[in-house]
């Protein structure tokens, strides 16, 4: 008779991580996508996109920018010249809000 390792995931649920079961199992997963720093990074901009809209002349634009960065930042396969291209510009819309700048730039440094 054999164990039965299955595993059963259901609903709207998604998980990120590696999922193994059985006898005798290893499990080596090199670094991909977006590490927890970059992240919360993400995060941060999002949350002070939220406080200074009125403050941000183009902010839907700037979300749709931060958007298409972090979707190529997330990405297994990145387009670099596109994520580039939408860190120029989210960069431009935000400049005049010091923290939300200083933000966009941390993404910039932690993004490889």
């Amino acid at each position: 008779m054999r164990d039965d390792h299955s595993v059963h995931i259901s609903g709207s649920s998604l998980s990120g991580g590696q999922i193994n079961t059985g006898d005798h199992v290893t499990m080596n997963q090199a670094a991909q996508g977006a590490s927890a720093e970059l992240a919360g990074a993400f995060d941060r901009v999002v949350e002070l996109l939220e406080r200074y809209a009125a403050e941000v002349p183009e902010a839907a634009r700037a979300r749709r920018d931060l958007g298409e960065v972090r979707e190529e930042a997330e990405s297994a396969d990145p387009d670099v010249p596109r994520r580039d291209g939408a860190l120029a510009r989210l960069t431009h819309r935000v400049a005049a809000v010091s923290p939300l700048l200083a933000a966009v730039e941390t993404v910039r440094n932690l993004l490889p």
